[in-house]
């Protein structure tokens, strides 16, 4: 069976998801303003993993439809997405933990290292487990997506019985549930919900992946230009309205127009974008790498109180994470999945979806 083509903007949509997450982290350790776009790039975790839903039953649909699909493969895939620039951003970070108090004066960590690099070697410090998101902090996502992956065949199954506008309906429906009830079990000032990270961060993706499956069931296959257009407009006027309001709900409720609308349109994104997000994973990964002792030297350098670094240290440390994001995948991200997966040429079948599934390069559609 034919793989799907790959959604190229969806690949370009999740590259400038994963650069409004590092200007998220970034900004606030200068002493500029920071944009009320900005400060809400923690929403960008919740696009990624809504459209990570979408493109595994974009991709499985097919194959689960005509018998071809076995868990342990799909698992094993996903594992070769995952783990080795997981394993690698792991190590770098215990490294730059354990010996930057030689360089660099640090506060003392609040929990101890080997601790904390086996609950992220087993994938589970997005639990609550831990106070703090320790180490590389970012992967606590990538642990939610291990998650999502262990419950996506019977999601699947469950979801392919339906009829695909009930599917979507029900998703949906299941999704406003699930959030409503995690908004009663922890109230807090704003949407509690989007604030989960390793704190039950497994919790937050699980009704967004689902929404993400329901959508790409009904319009996967589908092209309708003028519809998809009109989509995005409309999902770009509420997410604009949510930035500027600061309701995370209003943008939650546009992400499945904006992912749809991108579906049905099709448009053909630059090819810079289109390599941003083929290397999105890896940067969503590094970047924090670059942050803790890049600010850091930065602010003992100039003199700098804590978080005012000055102007100039945000486009050099973001030039400096996007060549070591280019890097990553090029030397462990590519070549590892190759290894794992006994030597095949890079599969299309992952493109276009959430960072952990960042695509290898290949020729851009026309």
């Amino acid at each position: 069976m034919s793989r799907p083509p790959e959604i190229a903007a969806w690949t370009a949509l999740r590259g400038l998801a994963a650069l409004w997450v590092v200007l998220f982290h970034f900004w606030p350790q200068t002493a500029a303003p920071v944009p009320l776009l900005v400060a809400r790039g923690y929403l960008a975790v919740d696009l990624f993993f809504c459209l990570s839903g979408a493109v595994m039953m974009l991709v499985y649909a097919p194959l689960i439809r005509g018998g071809d699909f076995g868990p342990g493969r799909f698992l094993w895939r996903r594992f070769a997405r995952l783990y080795p620039v997981h394993l690698v951003t792991l190590g770098l970070a215990a490294l730059i933990l354990a010996i930057g108090p030689a360089f660099v004066p640090a506060r003392p960590l609040s929990y101890d290292i080997g601790e904390m690099a086996l609950l992220h070697l087993v994938l589970l410090h997005a639990w609550g487990i831990t106070e703090t998101g320790g180490l590389n902090y970012p992967s606590w996502s990538i642990a939610a997506e291990a998650f999502a992956y262990l419950l996506f065949p019977l999601l699947a199954a469950w979801m392919l019985r339906l009829p695909p506008g009930r599917a979507l309906a029900s998703s949906l429906a299941v999704a406003l549930l699930w959030i409503t009830a995690i908004e009663a079990a922890l109230p807090a000032p704003g949407l509690a919900f989007t604030r989960l990270e390793n704190d039950f961060g497994g919790l937050r993706i699980l009704p967004e992946f689902l929404v993400g499956m329901g959508l790409a069931y009904l319009f996967g296959g589908r092209h309708a230009p003028r519809l998809g257009r009109a989509l995005c407009a409309a999902a770009v006027a509420l997410q604009a309205a949510a930035i500027a309001s600061q309701a995370d709900a209003l943008f939650l409720a546009g992400l499945p127009l904006l992912l749809a609308g991108l579906l049905l349109w099709r448009p053909g994104p630059p090819r810079a974008l289109l390599y941003l997000g083929r290397i999105s994973y890896c940067l969503y990964m590094v970047h924090a790498l670059v942050q803790i002792p890049g600010f850091k030297l930065i602010e003992q350098f100039t003199e700098s109180a804590d978080r005012a670094a000055p102007g100039w240290a945000l486009p050099l440390l973001l030039a400096l994470s996007l060549c070591a994001a280019d890097r990553l995948h090029r030397w462990v991200e590519a070549p590892a999945r190759r290894l794992l997966l006994h030597g095949t040429a890079p599969a299309r079948e992952d493109q276009g979806s959430a960072p952990s599934d960042s695509p290898p390069p290949a020729p851009a559609p026309p």
